[in-house]
């Protein structure tokens, strides 16, 4: 929610409330799985497509993503990584900062995980 906010309050203060109203939460809206969280907008009326990544710990703390959210991030040109860090529930609030592009490009991704297929 903190995040969805922050969007629709960027919006609303650079005078596009009618992108504002267009925000999603399309992970809540449409399902788990597509790779990202929020549907958003630039400023001149864009989408934007955010994957939400929240820790308690501060901004070097360690998070996870899954194939999906790696492959949308490598096929969507506006793709963006809004990190929550030292979040705190009880007020919704934290420190974020936003990476646009592929993940891989980003970040250091170490596999954690492998399928096997007998």
């Amino acid at each position: 929610i903190l995040v969805l906010n922050y969007e629709i309050k960027y919006l609303k203060k650079n005078n596009r409330t009618d992108l504002a109203n267009k925000v999603e939460h399309s992970s809540e809206k449409i399902g788990d799985g597509l790779g990202y969280d929020i549907t958003s907008f630039d400023l001149k009326g864009n989408k934007k497509f955010i994957e939400v990544k929240t820790t308690r710990g501060g901004n070097h703390t360690r998070f996870y993503i899954t194939p999906r959210e790696l492959q949308k991030s490598k096929e969507e040109k506006k793709y963006y990584l809004y990190r929550v860090y030292n979040y705190k529930t009880k007020n919704d609030t934290g420190n974020l900062y936003i990476k646009k592009g592929a993940l891989e490009d980003n970040f250091t991704l170490t596999p954690s995980e492998y399928k096997v297929i007998y």
